[in-house]
């Protein structure tokens, strides 16, 4: 029997269980190419480079089933921006696909890694969704946005829902002993500094600290293709001879009362 036999209900019903039940997403987040001439006052037009949903490809009904589910749950958001001519609205599922901030090849696009207005600083003013309950990111450029700037610290804190952290290696990071340390110090200082800001942002606002009763799992990955393929926690955790499981560690009073 054809599953375009069967009654329009059960068929639609597939369709939605489909797109519902579909892995996690790795969606990567971009900057379109255009005019740079502007300040960093004004988000750059962004999109998403990554593929829709695959049931969307399946047939007419099914794009438009799909489409319908996705506007009802908050699935289908854009980044608006005054520069953004054609609003590129693309698919992102906050309780499980991954947001991948790519600064690619090591390059800075145009204001990508700013604070202030760049991807990720973009991406909280997405529309269609609450941004905030952002859960699970995956990011370039540790070394240089933990040491260097802190971009990437100034931009997590205002996610206050992240339980899941994928570090993007880059094979330069992994030529000597020295910079494998280094790229997992940057890590941890990263980790630390998010579940700093976590607990005195709870602490201002007088309410009782509960993310580290969660857990925030964190990963290493290199690029394999355009996707990324994940390192054996037993092959990182060595590197620097650190403590397994630092990451998961709680943030020590001693520094919550340093700032307060």
């Amino acid at each position: 029997m054809s599953l375009f036999s069967l009654p329009n209900e059960l068929r639609l019903q597939i369709w939605s269980l489909a797109y519902f039940n579909e892995p996690p997403r790795l969606v990567t987040l971009r900057t379109r190419s255009h005019c740079e001439r502007h300040t960093e006052k004004v988000f750059c037009p962004r999109f998403s480079p990554t593929p829709h949903p695959t049931v969307l490809n399946v047939c007419r009904e099914s794009r438009a089933e799909v489409q319908f589910q996705a506007l009802r749950a908050d699935h289908l958001i854009y980044l608006p921006s005054p520069l953004n001519w054609n609003l590129s609205q693309f698919f992102f599922r906050l309780d499980t696909d991954i947001l991948f901030i790519d600064i690619e090849h090591g390059i800075s696009k145009h204001y990508d890694d700013s604070p202030d207005c760049g991807l990720l600083a973009h991406f909280l003013e997405a529309v269609g969704c609450d941004a905030t309950s952002l859960k699970k990111i995956a990011i370039t450029q540790i070394v240089r946005v933990a040491f260097t700037d802190g971009a990437l610290s100034n931009c997590l804190r205002d996610f206050p829902n992240i339980e899941h952290i994928t570090m993007v290696i880059d094979p330069k990071d992994m030529r000597t002993s020295q910079e494998k340390e280094r790229f997992v110090l940057a890590a941890r200082r990263i980790v630390t500094q998010y579940r700093l800001d976590m607990r005195i942002r709870a602490k201002a606002r007088g309410e009782v600290y509960v993310h580290g009763e969660r857990n925030l799992d964190l990963d290493f990955a290199t690029r394999k293709g355009t996707g990324l393929e994940l390192l054996e926690k037993s092959v990182w955790e060595v590197w620097g001879e650190l403590e397994r499981g630092w990451w998961k560690e709680d943030v020590p009073q001693r520094y919550i009362d340093f700032y307060f």
